[in-house]
């Protein structure tokens, strides 16, 4: 298959974070995990139920003079417990921008005078005349709340110092036509072309995807994101992920795995046995052209789900088998490792494990470097922002053993907020803050690093 170009241009970018819509769907672990504040962190001792329901947001104001007759959802989910409803539009202000990329993400338009959105919000509200809170002034630029009538797929005003253009691509599925630049390709050197980032580990197929994701995915594209590596935890799941692969060809790049936590009821997970995965691996064979690598696999020593001996050797040789099945098939593992660091990169480096991934990995950065000195990626997820074991890890890593990701739904830059895959520049900026060096530079290396581990990218991917 002819490689896909993705070079990105000098120009201008809308914001990157238009608001989501929500609804009243039931949800699995990782979309509830979003909503409780209870996703992936360092060691957490509980897991969430799998199961919730989430209300229907409240529509915009119908006379706003920007949004006349509109009816958007506000893309801040409500807590669990209150059910919340609030209704934003793009006229709120956002946080005075910390950088020269959340400056860019952050741009919007003054609310016209009078429009109740920009009143939207209780404690701490603010009009377009009013500068936010302290407290929200810590807070990450998350871009305008929802798009304006105007707003689509053309450019927006310049910014100074940058001239206005835009990007085509050739069509796919239902992603067709010019798109906006992201702010990150402001960031790239002048006149030069370059692959955006790639997203190794997201969870697309998850249920609170399911009632917009073409649009998702859209979002993405316009962000300049060069590809979508979904992962999968269970069985159950593998034709959903597989089918969104074939609705988004050559842009969503599907991963078949067996998860270390199983969901057994919507109120219950358990650690993973050796009979999950023999109902899985008949369908990872019936589909295994299609995929980039085996995952989400790994291990997960969280109490709550593997408390014994016996539940922790069923995790391992779960394991080992999916990598026996990664090297038969020469494919790489997207593997997790909550609260088992130092114990799955010791069994990957045992089981000669060669093109491996570690997503979000919340070991001490010590242990990491066992992993690099074995030639592991790891892949740093938008929560960075808001963790500090995440930053002391960047910190340590070398760039050139670094990927990015979003593990959207969860490890978001902000918690109860549904993260998305083209919020991956967030952890690309921080990674670049952190290290000192361009944001650009941060793109280029960690694409290309994707490109190392999994290799099929390369067939759509031109860097």
């Amino acid at each position: 298959m002819e490689a896909r170009p993705t070079a990105l241009q000098p120009g201008v970018i809308r914001g990157l974070l238009p608001g989501l819509p929500v609804n009243g769907d039931v949800l699995p672990h990782r979309c509830l995990e979003v909503l409780q504040g209870t996703e992936q962190t360092e060691n957490p001792s509980v897991r969430p139920s799998i199961h919730t329901s989430i209300p229907q947001e409240a529509p915009v104001p119908p006379h706003c003079p920007a949004h006349p007759g509109a009816s958007r959802p506000s893309p801040r989910l409500p807590s669990a417990a209150s059910g919340a409803r609030r209704a934003l539009c793009r006229h709120v202000p956002v946080p005075a921008p910390r950088s020269p990329l959340t400056q860019i993400a952050s741009a919007s338009a003054a609310a016209p005078p009078g429009c109740p959105c920009a009143r939207a919000r209780t404690k701490g509200a603010h009009s377009s005349s009013t500068a936010p809170s302290p407290r929200r002034e810590q807070q990450r630029t998350r871009g305008s709340r929802c798009a304006s009538p105007a707003a689509g797929p053309g450019p927006a005003p310049a910014a100074s110092g940058c001239g206005g253009a835009s990007i085509s691509r050739p069509g796919r599925g239902e992603n067709a036509g010019p798109e906006a630049e992201p702010a990150a390709a402001r960031c790239l050197p002048a006149g030069r072309g370059m692959a955006g980032p790639v997203d190794c580990h997201c969870h697309l197929a998850a249920a609170c995807f399911q009632p917009d994701v073409a649009a998702v995915v859209r979002a993405a594209e316009q962000a300049a994101v060069s590809a979508l590596v979904v992962v999968s935890e269970q069985a159950g799941e593998f034709r959903s992920v597989v089918e969104l692969s074939e609705r988004f060809p050559g842009f969503v790049l599907p991963c078949l795995g067996v998860h270390p936590v199983q969901e057994i009821s919507p109120e219950e997970q358990r650690s993973v046995t050796l009979k999950d995965l023999d109902a899985a691996l008949p369908l990872i064979e019936r589909y295994k052209d299609k995929l980039v690598g085996i995952g989400e696999v790994g291990l997960d020593f969280t109490p709550r789900f593997a408390s014994t001996d016996e539940q922790k050797e069923g995790q391992r040789q779960v394991l080992i088998k999916q990598i026996e099945l990664a090297r038969k098939l020469d494919l790489p593992l997207n593997v997790h490792s909550r609260s088992a660091g130092r114990p799955t990169i010791n069994l990957l480096k045992e089981q000669g494990a060669t093109k491996v991934l570690l997503h979000a990995f919340d070991g001490k950065p010590s242990v990491a470097m066992e992993g690099v000195r074995a030639g592991y990626y790891f892949s740093i997820p938008p929560s960075i922002v808001r963790s500090e074991q995440k930053q002391k890890l960047v910190k340590q890593l070398p760039l050139e053993n670094m990927c990015l990701e979003t593990d959207s739904p969860a490890l978001g830059p902000e918690k109860q907020v549904r993260n998305e895959p083209k919020n991956i520049y967030i952890a690309a900026e921080y990674i670049a803050k952190i290290k000192g060096i361009p944001v650009g530079e941060v793109i280029e290396v960690t694409t290309q690093n994707a490109l190392k581990v999994f290799p099929k990218l390369q067939h759509f991917i031109r860097i």
